[in-house]
């Protein structure tokens, strides 16, 4: 039994047997990681109000066969300028804008499915931690086209796979490649990254 304290930006949380709930975390130690919270769908679950989306937190994972998250505490987040160290909002200034963190989801679901588990990447990492706290513009596109960059694939580079277009508009997960607004029609939208 191994066990790991790490601090790590919460990427989804799902449902798994009975009352437990499966965490996906992109940690800085270990990249991307799934661990088990046991009793997490429970109403009065420990880790209810600190693993949502976008939540930077300081979790403990315990690894025998599988990983399971045995504690998790939020991190304290000030707001930008009011003079505190400590004890500021618990959710950084993505939550402030609700258009810009639906947004940023894209940026979550584009982690979760191209990145591979337990494969660390610094540059991702701190990309999202600047993106949870609003160092970095959240406009539409901005994050989901800066975490293909760091992912290998540079959309300033690219043209359309389909009619060799430039420029692109969005990434298939599909096909793992770049495509024009017009042919993006041609796919379903839970098959496509928006980065215009």
């Amino acid at each position: 039994m191994h066990e790991y304290i790490v601090s790590a930006i919460v990427l989804a949380v799902k449902p798994h047997r009975g009352n437990d709930r499966i965490a996906e975390l992109y940690t800085k130690e270990l990249g991307r990681v799934e661990a088990r919270l046991v009793g997490g769908r429970k109403t009065l679950s420990k880790f209810a109000q600190h693993l949502n989306p976008w939540d930077a937190v300081t979790v403990r994972l315990v690894k025998k066969q599988a990983f399971t998250v045995t504690d998790a505490l939020s991190e304290a987040w000030c707001a930008p300028g009011n003079g505190t160290k400590q004890g500021g909002k618990r959710n950084g200034s993505i939550r402030k804008n609700g258009k810009h963190f639906f947004a940023n989801l894209e940026v979550l679901f584009a982690v979760r499915t191209l990145t591979p588990l337990l494969e660390s990447d610094p540059q991702l990492w701190h990309l999202l931690r600047r993106m949870r706290d609003g160092e970095m513009p959240s406009r539409k596109g901005n994050g989901c086209a800066a975490v293909l960059k760091i992912l290998g694939y540079d959309p300033m580079c690219a043209e359309c796979a389909r009619c060799s277009k430039k420029p692109v508009g969005a990434f298939a997960f599909v096909d793992q490649e770049f495509v024009c607004v017009p042919c993006a029609t041609k796919y379903g939208r839970n098959e496509l990254l928006s980065i215009a």
